[in-house]
């Protein structure tokens, strides 16, 4: 029989689990670790970055139960990196500007390497592959969102492309 801190046992002899138990301190203790792994993320990765360098096997175990997982809940894995994904993106632009840096506008917007060379940029990062725009966001947070870079619609990182300047004529889109 368990006892708590104080001797007391944790279950009664009638079979009652007690307060403790019940779905209401489950929620409680689930919120509590919530509060916990997000305060914490950095000593929690460190902590298993460590266990599994030491364990290799366990390391190897723990991925393919992620393979697994994956495989038999598609909706799930694809709800979860469409979170991920968003943000991700959210903190690029929360960081690089919420609108184009050349037309003000708040739509469209996509990332722009201010001295151009994004596409040399791009292959000297994925040699022979080019990356998703996700890929790109997830560069720039996880190398603390160097300078160099800059928000812009669509069609103003387009026009800008073969130059070193937005080539579209603002003015005459206000006007119409």
């Amino acid at each position: 029989m368990h006892l708590m801190t104080d001797g007391r046992p944790c279950v009664r002899p009638d079979g009652h689990r007690g307060p403790h138990r019940s779905p209401e301190a489950a929620e409680h203790r689930r919120e509590l670790n919530r509060r916990y792994s997000s305060g914490n993320a950095a000593q929690i990765a460190e902590r298993q970055r460590r266990y599994y360098q030491a364990n290799p096997d366990a390391a190897a175990r723990h991925a393919e139960a992620r393979t697994r997982w994956r495989q038999a809940n598609p909706q799930q894995e694809t709800a979860r990196r469409r979170r991920r994904r968003t943000k991700v993106r959210a903190r690029v632009f929360a960081h690089y500007g919420q609108q184009c840096a050349c037309c003000g506008r708040t739509d469209q917007l996509t990332i722009d390497h201010v001295t151009g060379g994004g596409a040399e940029h791009r292959e000297e990062l994925w040699p022979g592959y080019e990356p998703s725009s996700h890929q790109m966001y997830a560069w720039l947070v996880r190398n603390n969102f160097p300078a160099g870079f800059q928000t812009l619609c669509a069609p103003c990182n387009n026009s800008k492309k073969a130059g070193e300047r937005c080539r579209l004529n603002h003015a005459k889109q206000v006007a119409s």
